[in-house]
């Protein structure tokens, strides 16, 4: 992968230019990035589109004011030009003194001058820039065959879409406290969704994503199999008797009500008053059963890093203990509005301890319960966690999958919820969210 040092070195002299400028400290960030998008449609590739990206931010902090702008044209004179206007107009804004770079003792630090971060973490692979384009091609061409067979079986499929996506890049980012810190990245994925005809003219759909660092480790077979699957659990849903039901919430869809949790205990939230976790520091906000861990360094993990947006210094970091909150996001802006110390600017890679029985053998455990797979719009009070989620899912009886589900909501509070863990799954591979397994939880009000 191209390093364009010579933009590295162009974010060095701008700082400079910055601070000669008038800024009392200023950050500039530059990101490159490589994507392919391939689609195909029947047996022949469909779209096909490939492209660079790099682009620079600026970050000025003049007189007690904070201004920001961006640029997709790395020419040095148009950059001093941009940085000159952004003073200028920066000084006609309101003063935020809370506006600062870190303390500069929080930055993370090479052990070398030669450390190479993509070794350390091992989060990107040269395989997303160097596989061959008609490699990336045989690919989707290999799931559009797949889908095509499906296709000829089964009269009940209208459509089939398969696809391929990768980016590979860096970021880089400079600032006037020394700050100097470039990160690498990579991912690949394949996917595919397959929509339905219903005997009620409805049309369900579901999909499947496979992703991973680089071609090296993704899995590429099957990918159409398990969408059509998934979409198969939906044909001929409808709402049951609503009452209190037990949930098992796959790994896919957790992230509907992990995601308020997060926002509740961001800086951001905690400053505007809009947290219901506010007064809940060293306090239980779930069972005793969620450790929830935040691994910046686990090695080939999506979304690992060894500083942040800022250049601070990640460190592993328990978010929940044993069901207790233990730690808050806060960065250094929410840090100075809150008055009190920063601790980090949010996760990178999410971690759910596991637990002991897999999903398949805590469905085959209930007696009767719902397999929750899918949301379908709803929202929740940031205040008080009041929530109401639609549904998408699957009714089990006696331990086996029966009727699919649709039309129906989860009701209740988010801290009584997961006050109702009753299980964790023993999965460890990375989904969407993290490494997060199949949660149950208990005396769910659905209706």
């Amino acid at each position: 992968m191209t390093q364009h040092t010579q933009y590295t070195a162009l974010a060095d002299r701008l700082v400079q230019y910055a601070l000669k400028a008038g800024c009392q400290q200023a950050r500039i960030v530059v990101s490159y990035i490589v994507e392919t998008n391939v689609e195909a449609r029947g047996n022949n590739i469909e779209t096909l589109l490939q492209s660079t990206g790099i682009g620079v931010a600026l970050n000025l902090f003049v007189d007690g004011r904070y201004g920001t702008a961006s640029s997709n044209r790395l020419v040095e004179e148009e950059l001093i030009a941009l940085i000159d206007r952004t003073i200028s107009t920066t000084r006609y804004l309101g003063e935020d003194l809370c506006r600062k770079l870190p303390d500069p003792t929080r930055y993370y630090r090479p052990q070398s001058a030669d450390e190479n971060e993509a070794l350390l973490l091992g989060n990107c692979e040269e395989t997303v820039a160097t596989k061959d384009i008609d490699i990336k091609n045989g690919l989707v061409l290999q799931a559009a065959g797949e889908a095509t067979r499906l296709t000829e079986s089964d009269p009940r499929i209208i459509s089939v879409e398969v696809g391929l996506q990768d980016r590979i890049g860096w970021q880089y980012i400079s600032d006037s406290q020394g700050f100097k810190g470039k990160t690498t990245f990579s991912v690949a994925s394949l996917y595919s969704s397959v929509a339905l005809q219903d005997d009620d003219e409805a049309r369900p759909s579901d999909f499947y994503v496979s992703t991973a660092i680089g071609y090296d480790t993704l899995k590429h077979t099957d990918i159409v199999g398990e969408a059509y699957r998934r979409a198969l659990r939906k044909l001929g849903s409808r709402p049951i008797e609503a009452g209190h039901y037990t949930i098992v919430v796959d790994r896919r869809s957790i992230g509907k009500l992990l995601d308020p949790l997060l926002d509740a205990m961001d800086g951001g939230a905690l400053y505007r008053e809009r947290s219901f976790l506010a007064q809940h520091l060293d306090k239980p906000i779930a069972s005793p059963l969620l450790t929830l861990t935040d691994q910046p360094h686990r090695h080939g993990a999506l979304g690992a890093r060894l500083f942040d947006f800022e250049g601070v210094a990640t460190a592993p970091t328990t978010i929940v203990e044993a069901g207790v909150l233990k730690s808050f996001s806060i960065d250094t802006y929410y840090g100075e509005k809150l008055q009190t110390a920063p601790t980090f600017s949010g996760p990178s890679v999410l971690c759910v301890a596991p637990g002991e029985r897999s999903q398949e053998e805590i469905i085959a455990s209930q007696k009767r319960a719902l397999l929750i797979t899918g949301w379908v719009g709803g929202n929740h009070n940031e205040v008080t966690g009041d929530f109401s989620f639609g549904i998408e899912g699957v009714l089990i009886e006696d331990g086996v999958l029966t009727t699919p589900v649709s039309e129906m909501n989860i009701t209740g509070n988010l801290l009584e919820l997961w006050m109702h863990l009753s299980e964790v799954g023993n999965e460890t591979d990375y989904v969407n969210a993290g490494y997060i397994p199949t949660l149950v939880f208990e005396e769910v009000k659905v209706g």
